[in-house]
């Protein structure tokens, strides 16, 4: 029977589709790059609503459907001008995850659905209610990968700064436990974060990739996660004095305040591994101080 692209074709063959249409996206022809990724949107759509690509099923087409989601959305974001087509097609992303049990997923959709409404279509009311929606499924996750704890938290943050000042409100995060649990799965934020990250360069050129995407995505929490895993890369083979120097070398003039503490508390976390104890006064010295804007308090966890 005919496959969902024609001709006979199954939807097992994406990835050369995908291939061209990232092809087309660096070469600069967006529109031409949007009617490929729509291509592959319209077949593989169906598939994931459907529970037929993902969850240890033809997992190279789950991704390759939610790359092309975030890709278009992109276009539409940054190169069309259609902030709304982006937020819409995020959006469906985000309820259909949240039908399937993929919590993570959904709680990345929601956070960028924020951002468009806060950023581009200049409603904060949108963009509180996609903060609270993220809020529900971090006290639901009884299934599924749960939400990470660095997306909950800036969650958490986004929603008490746009209540800030508002007398009778209680802040969602009046105090930040760090470092987090074994840290952040990588591989999981690269998934519901960044699927599309090779979009943006070459896989090989490592921390370098991460700061192009970071340049490209003005306005996004996504652009936040790309600066920190490429300073985690960076962190995953320092030494003690590498170490050290990565907790300044973020840059604080990231809108993110946020990140600063969880990188401070990341680099103790490493330090702990190194053995190296002397480390320890320093490095707590260190989260107390850049939570010191949050208005936040900090919990420092013993070591594992």
């Amino acid at each position: 029977p005919e496959g969902p692209f024609g001709g006979g074709r199954t939807v097992s063959g994406t990835a050369p589709l995908y291939d061209d249409a990232i092809a087309a996206f660096k070469q600069g022809t967006y529109f031409e790059a949007l009617r490929r990724l729509r291509r592959l949107y319209s077949g593989l759509s169906p598939e994931f609503v459907g529970g037929r690509i993902g969850d240890g099923k033809r997992e190279e087409d789950r991704q390759i459907y939610i790359a092309s989601v975030l890709l278009i959305s992109d276009i539409y974001r940054y190169y069309t001008g259609d902030p709304r087509a982006a937020r819409d097609i995020e959006l469906k992303l985000a309820a259909d995850a949240v039908e399937l049990g993929q919590m993570a997923l959904a709680a990345a959709e929601y956070l960028s659905v924020a951002d468009i409404e806060r950023a581009e279509l200049n409603n904060e009311v949108g963009s509180i209610q996609a903060l609270v929606r993220l809020e529900e499924l971090v006290r639901d996750q009884s299934q599924g990968e749960g939400v990470p704890p660095l997306l909950a938290d800036m969650a958490k943050l986004r929603i008490d700064r746009l209540h800030q000042g508002m007398k009778g409100y209680r802040a969602r995060l009046p105090i930040l436990s760090l470092p987090y649990p074994n840290m952040i799965s990588a591989s999981l934020l690269l998934r519901v974060v960044l699927p599309h990250l090779d979009a943006y360069g070459e896989p090989s050129s490592g921390p370098a990739l991460y700061e192009a995407f970071k340049n490209t995505h003005p306005r996004s929490f996504r652009a936040v996660v790309a600066e920190y895993l490429g300073l985690r890369e960076k962190l995953s083979v320092a030494d003690v004095a590498n170490a050290r120097s990565l907790s300044h070398e973020f840059s604080k003039q990231n809108e993110e305040a946020l990140l600063a503490p969880i990188v401070a508390g990341d680099v103790l976390a490493r330090l702990r591994r190194l053995g190296e104890k002397g480390a320890e006064a320093w490095m707590v010295e260190s989260i107390h101080n850049a939570v010191t804007e949050l208005g936040v308090r900090v919990s420092i966890r013993p070591p594992e």
